[in-house]
Order: structure tokens, then C-alpha cells, then sequence
């Protein structure tokens, strides 16, 4: 009968804890739609052409330097 018991109590704990589980669900899809949101926030951010336009003048700058350098030793 204690072994019967152990393993009532063990289903018990196990029931338990997913009923727990269950219960943060919701906070849980509230947390991860707000990170959503603002990881879409940052995309959006991250790709207009005012974050870009940095790198496009770094770029030039260089290829520029690469373009004269090239020119002036073979050309």
C-alpha cells in the first residue's frame, strides 16, 4: 500500500505542477507579444534608409580611397 501511495502523491505533484504550468501560460504569450513588438519595432528601425545612410557614406568613402589608390598605381 506505501508504494501505491508514493505513486498517488507523485501524479499528485505531477498534476500540480502542470496545472501551474497552464496557469502562466497567458503571462507568458503576453511577455512574448510584447517582445515582439518591439523587436519589430527595432527591424523597422534597423532597415530605414536614416540608419543605412551611414554605412552607404563609409562605403563610398572607402571604395573611393580603393578606386583612387588602384588608379593612381596602374593608371
Amino acid at each position: 500500500m506505501a508504494g501505491s501511495k508514493r505513486l498517488l502523491e507523485t501524479y499528485e505533484k505531477e498534476r500540480q505542477h502542470k496545472e501551474e504550468q497552464l496557469l502562466e501560460l497567458p503571462a507568458m504569450l503576453v511577455n512574448a507579444h510584447e517582445e515582439i513588438g518591439v523587436l519589430r519595432a527595432e527591424l523597422k528601425h534597423a532597415n530605414s534608409f536614416k540608419s543605412k545612410l551611414p554605412d552607404y557614406l563609409i562605403g563610398g568613402l572607402i571604395g573611393a580611397i580603393i578606386g583612387f589608390t588602384l588608379t593612381y598605381l596602374f593608371g
